[in-house]
């Protein structure tokens, strides 16, 4: 069996698509999951954008699916973002996404967006359409601490879990009916004492992730340190599960200073978060919905050694 380097490969899949010319296509699959050194690299990944710009702008595809496994690449770099009058789906695994590539409202038909193992740096996810937000194991602004916001009015369904860096703030999804938070340790903030911002740990918390981001925008004027982060923007789901890994971040619980009420929930699930400082965090939730008919407790059972 013949085997192909990158550049053979390269040759032969721009000579493939230079024949089929502008066909429509119903799908655009670009999975990579060997492991390269750095001449390998700017190679096989040398042409990806722009197969990425051929497959949705000239093709019409309505399915984009990128899966990069063992390196990252930079994804629509520069100001280039993805605009479509007919992509529907976006699945991408392993990239690295900046700025421009984060607006998706040049995409009015795009209802499913999938984010997995990627690195996020830039000010906003935003798209007018995405009726399904799933962004798992990715980092969010991980070397500049700037909070990123995720504004998705249309939004039925979200999933947010096992991410790392700052916490993204939520913007009102009056649509929402079921969302699943999960949060990740680095970076979130952690604090051991019962009330959240009497402490020195907090203080970092506050003053770098509230400031003045890398990006020329100005966090203060739309959010001040003391207001909700997610669980306004969750405010209005039916169905609502809030969890975190390490028990000690504390995101959720400098989110009940200012906690809204959840006038549409009817099923919540929790976790050892809400039940530190003698069950305050539960308290408060129990206040603020209404009508709640099922609530859940996930508890770890610690192991003992006996001597």
């Amino acid at each position: 069996m013949m085997y192909w380097n990158a550049k053979e490969m390269n040759n032969f899949v721009n000579y493939l698509l230079l024949f089929r010319d502008r066909l429509p296509l119903d799908e655009c699959e670009i999975s990579y999951s060997k492991p390269c050194d750095s001449e390998e690299y700017s190679e096989i990944f040398r042409f990806a954008n722009m197969r990425i710009h051929y497959a949705v702008s000239l093709c019409q595809t309505k399915v984009l699916k990128v899966c990069i496994r063992n390196v990252q690449v930079w994804l629509m770099h520069g100001n280039s973002t993805l605009m479509s009058q007919f992509l529907r789906r976006v699945e991408l695994t392993g990239v690295t996404m900046w700025k421009h590539s984060l607006d998706f409202s040049s995409c009015p038909t795009l209802e499913d967006l999938n984010l997995c193992s990627s690195r996020i740096y830039g000010p906003k996810i935003s798209s007018q359409s995405v009726r399904c937000l799933s962004i798992t194991q990715c980092q969010f602004n991980v070397d500049t601490g700037s909070r990123m916001r995720i504004s998705a009015p249309c939004l039925v369904y979200l999933q947010l879990a096992d991410v790392s860096g700052t916490a993204p703030l939520l913007e009102r999804m009056p649509l929402l009916v079921t969302a699943f938070i999960r949060l990740g340790r680095g970076g979130f903030g952690t604090c051991t004492h019962e009330a959240y911002g009497d402490c020195d740990e907090c203080f970092p918390y506050d003053g770098y992730y509230y400031g003045h981001d890398d990006y020329g925008a100005s966090f203060a004027n739309y959010h001040g340190s003391n207001d909700s982060v997610l669980l306004q923007g969750l405010s209005g789901a039916t169905s609502l599960g809030l969890t975190t890994i390490d028990p000690n971040v504390f995101t959720f619980r400098k989110d009940l200073k200012q906690c809204p009420t959840f006038s549409m929930l009817k099923t919540l699930l929790l976790n050892e978060w809400c039940v530190a400082a003698d069950f305050g965090a539960l308290v408060k939730f129990l206040q603020c919905t209404p009508i709640l008919e099922k609530l859940i407790i996930q508890l770890r059972l610690e192991k003992y050694s006996w001597y």
